[in-house]
């Protein structure tokens, strides 16, 4: 899912802010660690005494491509929505350091897988060269009387090789951030996290008399999980 990405919230302002246009590779902890590092320069930028900005939740989906964070302080949801909103996540710096960490994998899988086969092909040769033998002059591969009709044991050629290392692509795209309902949050994390694992989410929002409404759609996914409204909600 791409949501285009509007200046102005189309949301009035609460304390959750969703977050869409994420992609993998995302480190979470960096993006949370991200969040609290622009909570903490609000407090700066503000210095207002005795007022402390925090993330109280920080979620993303399965597949990273959307979150939903949800702070102490609508102010604070303000700055972070102007901070993220048409920026691009991670950095470049960061970006560097998941390209070098996912080829890093890729050339330990490689090498594992590599192995495997090379072992499994040179067991699987030995084998038609037992069986050759043991066709050729079967005497000669076991003398004892009770193993002598016993056949070599076939092992079946591996089917293919290792995929070669895969090369580290991804388009960024400028980030989609806008406000939801406080009392939402819960719901639509429960319906993502225990819903089908392939499922495709998107957030909409729609006028439906005279109210503008956040919606929750399961566009891809063959069910919603029930969701239990008798939990307790944020406020």
């Amino acid at each position: 899912v791409v949501y285009e990405v509007v200046e102005t919230p189309i949301f009035n302002v609460t304390r959750a802010l969703f977050i869409g246009n994420l992609r993998r590779p995302l480190n979470a902890i960096g993006f949370q660690n991200y969040l609290k590092q622009l909570t903490a320069d609000f407090a700066i930028e503000t210095n207002v005494s005795g007022m402390e900005y925090a993330v109280e939740r920080a979620w993303l989906n399965r597949t990273r491509t959307h979150g939903i964070v949800l702070l102490n302080s609508e102010n604070a949801a303000v700055f972070i929505r102007d901070r993220l909103n048409a920026s691009t996540y991670p950095f470049p710096d960061e970006d560097l350091k998941l390209k070098r960490e996912f080829e890093q994998r890729e050339h330990d899988r490689y090498s594992t897988e590599l192995a495997e086969y090379e072992d499994l092909l040179k067991k699987y040769r030995e084998s038609q060269s037992d069986l050759i033998t043991h066709i050729q002059d079967p005497e000669e591969i076991d003398l004892d009387d009770d193993c002598r009709d016993r056949s070599p044991t076939l092992i079946e050629r591996p089917s293919k090789q290792p995929e070669e290392p895969r090369e580290f692509k991804v388009e960024r795209l400028k980030l989609y951030v806008d406000y939801i309902p406080v009392k939402v949050i819960n719901q639509w994390i429960f319906e993502e996290d225990k819903g089908p694992r392939n499922g495709k989410w998107k957030v909409v929002y729609e006028n439906i008399d005279n109210s503008l409404i956040a919606q929750h759609k399961l566009l891809e996914g063959d069910f919603i999980p029930k969701y239990d409204n008798r939990r307790n909600h944020p406020r």
